[in-house]
């Protein structure tokens, strides 16, 4: 359902709203979680600021996958030809740091 582009539009439109109510924001919450992460400090808890950290890595966007976009010109696909039909020992070598 969050496919179609209705429902997840007014998915958003009550994120956004309740977040409005509740006068919150990316910044906020970050605040909230660095304070909680110190108190762990303070308290000695260390399963309080690994869990602080973990949030505040998701929120920043650090567990989003990398995305690279890689072109390829004819010659470099026939590089990738070349380079997959080599044997184990040809690439061996290839990759050798004495040579």
């Amino acid at each position: 359902m969050l496919t179609n582009a209705n429902v997840a539009r007014a998915i958003q439109e009550r994120e956004a709203e309740a977040a409005r109510r509740l006068e919150l924001d990316r910044q906020r919450v970050v605040q909230e979680l660095q304070a909680a992460i110190e108190l762990g400090r303070i308290q000695a808890d260390l399963a309080a600021m690994i869990r602080g950290w973990v949030e505040t890595a998701k929120m920043c966007g650090f567990y989003a996958p990398e995305r690279k976009q890689v072109e390829l010109s004819a010659s470099g696909a026939e590089l990738a030809f070349r380079v997959r039909s080599m044997a184990d020992e040809e690439l061996l070598a290839l990759a050798s740091p004495d040579k």
